[in-house]
């Protein structure tokens, strides 16, 4: 009897303790999101170290090079690392963590900086929610169409691959074309690999702050799906 009900009472604190996990693990309300973006936040700060100010010159050296690169993959997939320029200048920070059920990109959270910004995605099944330093700016759907908050028209959107280079649009105007990220092989070869094949010079703010958004979601989802 004594060892029929400490079996029970071990079975019982496994299955608080394994639904305290599940719950751990599944899509976050707004308040337990907050307190995860504040912990997402911290872990990104002392990954990241001193990121350099991103302008015309720094996105022409962005490369596909990371430092502190961690994958964790199954059903709680995490993912985190700081992407540099050409000369391991460390230029953009990003930490995604997926939760339990549905795929990587309906069921998850993505939160980048740069040295002077940082981009929240929640990645739901209805598209996926671009918050810019607190700001909503819209809403990624259909093929990576980023559509405005307030006016719901197409702010960005990155073109779907054609000779092995992608366009970013932003406003109706081409503002940069990135490459393919290189395969790992390709990296040990040579690690001088842009992320931009071309980029448009004097980038007004609200242009950068676009391209970057839609360049980093595009980099951190080819790198965990």
């Amino acid at each position: 009897m004594i060892y029929l009900a400490t079996l029970t009472a071990f079975i019982a604190i496994g299955g608080v303790g394994l639904l305290s996990m599940a719950m751990r693990n599944t899509k976050p309300g707004k308040k337990r999101l907050a307190k995860e973006m504040a912990a997402m936040r911290l872990d990104l700060e002392k990954l990241a170290g001193e990121l350099i100010p991103i302008g015309d010159e720094e996105l022409e050296l962005f490369s596909h090079t990371q430092e502190g690169k961690y994958l964790k993959k199954g059903s709680r997939l995490i993912a985190k690392g700081v992407y540099t320029t050409l000369f391991h200048e460390r230029i953009m920070a990003y930490s995604f963590k997926k939760y339990l059920g549905g795929k990587v990109f309906n069921n998850a959270v993505l939160l980048v900086r740069t040295a002077q910004n940082e981009f929240l995605f929640q990645l739901n099944k209805d598209g996926i929610l671009l918050t810019v330093d607190g700001s909503e700016v819209g809403v990624i759907k259909d093929g990576g169409k980023l559509f405005g908050k307030k006016t719901k028209k197409v702010l960005a959107q990155i073109l779907p691959e054609e000779n092995k280079l992608m366009k970013v649009i932003t406003y109706g105007n081409e503002v940069a074309s990135m490459t393919l990220p290189p395969s790992a092989a390709q990296m040990k070869v040579d690690i001088g690999h842009r992320v931009y094949e071309f980029v448009k010079g004097d980038l007004k703010k609200e242009e950068q702050l676009l391209l970057i958004a839609l360049t980093s979601l595009e980099l951190v989802m080819r790198n965990v799906a």
